[in-house]
């Protein structure tokens, strides 16, 4: 079974409009998120999502010159 899985799409500038996007997507299916974190490094947001997918996070940041948004299913 698969345990968990990450996704990753960078840029070379400053975009969050995939992240935004992707967001209003998990909230449509998880609701609210558990815990929503703004900081110097970035954004986190995490759901639960139920026993067969364990945590969902989505993040944002920035490092060496891009910018990430990462999707990651699984603890």
């Amino acid at each position: 079974a698969l345990s968990g899985a990450e996704f990753h799409y960078s840029t070379g500038y400053d975009d969050l409009g995939r992240f935004n996007r992707v967001y209003r997507e998990l909230c449509s299916i998880y609701g609210e998120p558990m815990t929503y974190q703004e900081t110097g490094e970035g954004i986190q947001a995490v759901w639960f999502g139920g026993n067969s997918k364990g945590y969902v996070t989505l993040e944002y940041f920035y490092r060496n010159g891009r910018y990430y948004t990462t999707l990651i299913y699984g603890n």
